[in-house]
């Protein structure tokens, strides 16, 4: 049985949990004596950077920004695609899809599982099974964020056609079912895993500039992930005590940089990008992860955090009610008075407490427990395609 993911999750994100999802899946895989490729020419993806199996990879960027002059001026997007029509210049994602297509041609493969929802390849499967993995359903959810943004359309064309579609929760599984006309059949949920090498490995270099307590944020910052309300309802907080909060992640953009200016919490808040050991360092020396979004499809940063030890203070959503349990302290995302109940509420029941609350170890969340069940799935799909 052959198994081919493609490019678009590791040209969409240099640092993100679907990455690491699909490439611990890869990784997996081939671990256990597997036939599974990546299809991806250029990327900046550092998973597949610390990889030696992707040595020959390149860098990705947009053409667009180094057309001229890497700033923006009128017309210059006409001016490309004009540019781009005369030179019959092709793009890193053109190579990246091209490259797809060809695998997908020539390689012969049992099973072709994309990594996000760009849907060109649909005319080129063959016989080849279609598996999709549906992280989210935020877009339906709050449209109100997605405007625009053709991933709906996109995804619904892909879930269709798809022989077999994977959930990383039973939320998620339900609101496929509330939105989607799916054969049941066809769908199965597949946690998330941790590798126990991911849980261990600790570097202390990050900690160097840290002399103070410091709460942790992890991941996006963007709309649903609620990150200003939750930072201007914990302002107070932070100036009193001076708290500080680690933002791992990608660096502030100048609208954010505004935010923080204007509260006046500049120096209390920073945005770092952190090796996995690293990171399991500071989710070790944190008080606590901080994770305020409105909704999630699983929430990566969760089970790491709970990996660790570290307490956890978060959304009280179903979603990580079915992923933690108790383990944390909840509060409602949209309540300052909450919020900062709950930001209370962990550092007097933590402070000066060395375990910091009690570690637990799911076994639903092994790597081990994740790949077993793919490769379950896949066998299954592979032979059966959809199975009850």
């Amino acid at each position: 049985m052959k198994i081919l993911y493609d490019h678009q999750i590791f040209e969409n994100q240099d640092y993100g949990g679907i990455s690491r999802y699909h490439y611990d899946l890869y990784n997996g895989l081939k671990q256990r004596g597997e036939n599974v490729d990546i299809a991806v020419s250029h990327s900046n993806n550092r998973w597949l950077a610390g990889s030696e199996d992707f040595g020959s990879i390149q860098t990705f960027y947009d053409p667009l920004d180094k057309f001229v002059t890497a700033y923006d001026f009128p017309f210059k997007r006409s001016l490309f695609k004009y540019w781009i029509m005369l030179t019959k210049k092709k793009s890193p994602s053109q190579k990246n899809k091209e490259l797809v297509l060809r695998e997908l041609s020539n390689g012969d493969y049992d099973i072709f599982h994309p990594t996000y929802y760009d849907p060109f390849f649909m005319n080129h499967l063959n016989r080849t099974k279609l598996v999709i993995t549906v992280h989210d359903l935020i877009p339906e959810r709050f449209p109100e964020y997605f405007i625009g943004d053709p991933i709906q359309l996109s995804r619904r064309q892909i879930i269709e056609k798809a022989d077999h579609i994977i959930t990383v929760s039973n939320s998620t599984r339900d609101e496929l079912f509330k939105y989607y006309d799916v054969d049941r059949s066809k769908v199965s949920m597949i946690r998330h895993g941790l590798s126990d090498i991911a849980r261990r490995e600790v570097s202390d270099s990050v900690l160097e500039d840290t002399t103070t307590s410091f709460l942790l944020y992890v991941g996006s910052r963007k709309n649903y992930k609620n990150f200003y309300f939750f930072i201007s309802a914990v302002a107070p907080v932070l100036k009193k005590s001076n708290l500080k909060v680690i933002c791992v992640g990608a660096d502030f953009d100048e609208y954010e940089c505004a935010f923080l200016d204007y509260l006046g919490l500049n120096s209390l808040i920073k945005s770092i990008s952190v090796t996995d050991s690293e990171l399991n360092s500071l989710y070790r020396n944190a008080q606590c992860l901080v994770f305020p979004s409105m909704d999630e499809g699983f929430g990566y940063p969760l089970i790491e955090a709970m990996a660790h030890g570290c307490p956890i203070i978060c959304s009280d959503i179903q979603i990580f009610h079915e992923v933690l349990g108790d383990y944390p302290i909840y509060f409602h995302p949209k309540s300052r008075s909450s919020i900062r109940y709950a930001l209370s509420e962990v550092l007097n029941e933590y402070q000066g407490n060395l375990d910091k609350g009690v570690q637990v170890n799911h076994s639903d969340y092994s790597l081990k427990t994740m790949i077993d069940n793919y490769i379950n799935m896949y066998g299954r799909v592979y032979q059966f395609g959809a199975f009850s």
